[in-house]
């Protein structure tokens, strides 16, 4: 892992359940909810703090063989999650 590598992890101001086949977040108001689907839920499950942003797509990507562009989802929803602050950079 490069000095400049950013690892992706999970916040902890933020409350969640997992339904096995989505992710669900909510503020402790209750104004705002995501869903993820089962895609960005694994993708979610990934950013764990260990894995850099490459790895976390690199893996999305191998368990995901038929996906045309698998890598570069799995980076377009990293970046959403940091932007709605549902995960942080380490």
């Amino acid at each position: 892992m490069t000095a400049n590598a950013r690892c992706p992890r999970p916040v902890d101001n933020v409350k969640y359940r997992d339904l096995g086949d989505e992710f669900l977040f909510y503020d402790e108001s209750g104004d705002r909810l995501h869903v993820l689907n089962g895609s960005a839920r694994t993708i979610y499950l990934f950013c764990d703090g260990t894995r850099t942003e490459e790895q976390v797509a690199d893996d999305f990507a191998m368990q995901n063989e038929g996906a045309a562009d698998a890598r570069g989802d799995a980076q377009k929803v990293i970046a959403e999650l940091l932007e709605l602050g549902l995960l942080s950079l380490s």
